[in-house]
């Protein structure tokens, strides 16, 4: 049973607690799975979540480059300099490059890709012995309810690793919300799942708070999971 941390209702506290467990800078990773044609009208949410967590997250980004990537089919591919983007307004202009009227994105076996790129965040965090967070922006809730997907989140709680998925779309996300709540055999918790269709619901009529919500609730799990990191001795 996980310690169960809850919700935040400031920046303020959540950066105090962020402090307290001593996490001062980490590693960002950045990946996404698109589904069918994208363009301009399906842009906004990706975005949006990008910016918003960029904006609490940018100050504790130890070297300023933040890997992007998406997936395509049962793979994935790196997006921009493969050394990663400089910072979140270079990762943001690169996701707008690949939101370009009448791109087809294939969604199958896109769970495969998921996979391989939680174990490629989990490879570099043990092999650096540093924090790190992947934030995963998934389109479909499939893309995460493989046995696939769930193994590398189980062998990926052997490494200093946080793995925040986002719902970009529309549900139902049950497959998400069980790796989030009941995924057992990992060493600790370490997904967080945020509805983001659901949050923006909640927030109507104050669209202003959104940016803040969404940081907090994507988030707010990272303190509890860096002292468990550091009472495994995962770094």
């Amino acid at each position: 049973q996980f310690h169960f941390r809850p919700s935040y209702q400031s920046l303020r506290l959540f950066q105090h607690d962020l402090a307290q467990a001593g996490l001062h800078s980490t590693q960002l990773t950045v990946g996404m799975t698109l589904d069918g044609e994208v363009g301009f009208s399906t842009a906004a949410p990706f975005l949006a979540c990008v910016e918003a967590l960029g904006r609490t997250l940018s100050p504790f980004d130890r070297d300023g480059r933040i890997p992007l990537y998406v997936v395509r089919g049962g793979t994935f591919e790196v997006v921009g300099d493969a050394r990663g983007c400089d910072g979140f307004s270079q990762v943001l202009h690169s996701m707008r490059a690949i939101f370009s009227p009448g791109t087809f994105v294939s969604s199958a076996d896109a769970h495969a890709g998921v996979a391989q790129l939680i174990a490629l965040a989990a490879t570099r965090a043990r092999d650096l012995c540093e924090f790190h967070i992947l934030l995963l922006l998934v389109s479909k809730d499939e893309h995460a309810s493989t046995e696939e997907v769930r193994r590398a989140i189980v062998e990926a709680s052997d490494a200093p690793l946080s793995l925040v998925f986002i719902a970009v779309g529309r549900g139902p996300w049950d497959a998400c919300e069980e790796l989030d709540a009941h995924l057992e055999g990992r060493r600790f918790d370490n997904v967080q799942f945020v509805n983001f269709e659901e949050l923006q619901a909640s927030v109507r009529g104050d669209e202003g708070s959104l940016p803040l919500q969404l940081a907090l609730a994507a988030l707010e799990e990272l303190p509890a999971q860096y002292t468990q990191v550091k009472q495994l001795k995962l770094m």
